[in-house]
């Protein structure tokens, strides 16, 4: 794993705003790019992220997806076609 990912789960790790539900996705998101990823950015669907991270609730997710971007951790491309991925890219 890139230092600088373990970096930013630190940062994550430190930051008060955070909350263990962004923790896990960002974790998820991590995982599945590091199977997948290219560059600094990976195409998820929400159905393996929430899979992966755990989570059931669909406001969990976007609550906690929409947090990730505000903190400004990633960038968030959302596919409305059920047959693409989301693209998310890491903000380094």
């Amino acid at each position: 794993m890139n230092d600088q990912y373990v970096n930013i789960i630190f940062a994550l790790l430190k930051d008060q705003r955070t909350t263990s539900a962004q923790l896990a996705i960002y974790l998820a998101i991590l995982v599945l790019y590091q199977t997948r990823g290219d560059s600094n950015q990976v195409n998820v669907s929400r159905r393996e992220v929430m899979q992966l991270a755990k989570i059931n609730s669909f406001y969990t997710y976007h609550k906690a997806i929409y947090s990730l971007v505000q903190f400004n951790y990633i960038n968030y491309y959302p596919s409305y076609h059920p047959g693409k991925k989301t693209l998310i890219v890491f903000v380094l």
